[in-house]
């Protein structure tokens, strides 16, 4: 699905588009572990099988945001911010869940100082 975001037909965010995916994204807690980043711009990408749909988030500075509805969800993602292991030296990528929504947090390993560590009390 990477591979897509680099061709896809992009359109920027009007007003109302961006609040709707701000607040999204704050019921799910996306917004609460990151900081400095910006909506850019979004596409719709063309899901694999198991997937319902998938967007993709342009949040500035070479960071990209994969909102993926999958019906039952995806077992062992919670709901804070952990890193994937993957095989790509260039890039890093962490991943969350909420209920059917998974996101995809991607971009350079600069993207590790956009992550808001959690407070301990």
């Amino acid at each position: 699905m990477l591979a897509q975001v680099e061709y896809a037909q992009w359109h920027p965010f009007d007003e109302r588009e961006a609040i709707a995916v701000k607040q999204s994204l704050q019921d799910v807690g996306f917004l609460r572990q990151v900081h400095s980043v910006a909506l850019i711009r979004a596409c719709d990408l063309l899901p694999p099988r198991d997937v319902q749909s998938a967007k993709a988030y342009d949040l500035g500075n070479d960071l990209r945001l994969l909102e993926l509805v999958i019906e039952r969800g995806v077992q062992g993602v919670s709901q804070s911010l952990s890193e994937l292991s993957w095989s790509r030296s260039d890039a890093i990528a962490m991943v969350m869940g909420s209920g059917n929504r998974t996101l995809v947090f991607t971009g350079p390993a600069s993207l590790r100082a956009h992550i808001l560590r959690p407070r301990t009390t």
